[in-house]
């Protein structure tokens, strides 16, 4: 932790790179006339993949500004602490508005509420086996992987030119907002943790929790948000072909999914490492975001010194993850048994 009152004012990696946090708050309405059932290009299991990840975005939001927040009280710099603020303000907005989304999806019979639990049991699991530093390197890893998506739909933008208008442009703000703020999160996790070893593992072990709780939860979610009138689409292999190929095929929008969370291995990992936003941010300005959507962002005053002693990882923590990942599997089997 940095802690010396005389230091010259901080450049943040994403100051340097030109990028500012902006919070914004879009007028998006959804209803019934605007998102088809089927609102993917007709197809029922992209429509349910993107439905699925709605409804997780809006617990995973959450644990980022839980993040965001326990990092905060111990940040005492001002510029990493607006930064880290500016981030959780975005995070929090986007729970927001997905939230709108999400009770057309409930008002439609899908199911949204069961889901939550789902999702919100499997992060306090995490935390009840790993501790509150496992939760927050989670969330660490879970930020990484979804700036990762969403430079792959950016970079790719015509991936999403079979959504109905609403429901894209909800998401391409979205994925704007996450490369924006990719690196925010990062920073102020490293002010308060550092870089050495302990910390490096504390890393790749919340990343081992991430995936396993991604691994389970999307596909689960995306098979329990195909609509009650095609149940019988959900066991029919071409249902799934169309979303494999737009997640793993060529150009896939998950075929890099790995290398962000792979990279947390490294102690000098930055997520600037994996892409430059400012040209992304750029190109997308005009498109997907709007200057009369921004709000003022809140005040972050400093905090600290808070020493924050940085546990270490030791075979005990690689038999409980391991653990969890079995409690994942069968609380997920409970799940997909409710939603049947």
């Amino acid at each position: 932790m940095q802690t010396d009152n005389a230091r010259p004012p901080t450049v943040t990696p994403s100051m340097a790179h030109g990028v500012r946090v902006t919070p914004r708050l879009p007028d998006f309405a959804f209803h019934d006339g605007d998102v088809p059932e089927a609102w993917f290009d007709g197809d029922v299991g992209i429509t349910a993949a993107w439905n699925g990840l709605s409804v997780i975005a809006g617990v995973g939001e959450a644990l980022f500004v839980a993040s965001g927040r326990w990092l905060l009280a111990r940040i005492d710099d001002p510029a990493v602490a607006d930064e880290t603020a500016r981030f959780m303000q975005q995070e929090a907005i986007h729970a927001a508005v997905h939230a709108r989304l999400n009770k057309l999806l409930a008002a439609r019979g899908l199911p949204v509420e069961e889901t939550r639990r789902y999702v919100e049991d499997l992060l306090s699991e995490a935390e009840r086996r790993g501790g509150h530093s496992v939760l927050m390197a989670l969330g660490l890893a879970g930020e990484q992987a979804v700036g990762e998506l969403a430079h792959a739909v950016l970079a790719s933008p015509a991936s999403m030119d079979g959504a109905a208008p609403a429901p894209r442009a909800l998401y391409l703000w979205h994925w704007y907002e996450e490369v924006e703020h990719q690196a925010a999160l990062h920073d102020g996790w490293t002010w308060v943790h550092g870089q050495g070893p302990d910390a490096t593992a504390l890393r790749a072990l919340g990343a081992v929790y991430a995936v396993a709780i991604l691994g389970a939860a999307w596909p689960a979610t995306t098979w329990a948000m195909v609509p009650a009138g095609a149940r019988g689409a959900r066991w029919r292999l071409a249902t799934w072909r169309p979303l494999a190929r737009q997640m793993f095929g060529d150009d896939g929008l998950l075929s890099g999914a790995g290398r962000n969370l792979r990279s947390l291995l490294r102690a000098d990992f930055h997520p600037f490492d994996m892409h430059d936003p400012a040209p992304v941010l750029e190109r997308f300005r005009d498109a997907v975001v709007r200057a009369e959507w921004e709000v003022p962002a809140k005040e972050a005053k400093p905090h600290g010194p808070v020493e924050t002693v940085v546990p270490r990882v030791g075979p005990r923590d690689a038999a409980r993850a391991v653990g969890f990942m079995g409690w994942v599997l069968r609380r997920t089997a409970r799940y997909l048994a409710a939603v049947a």
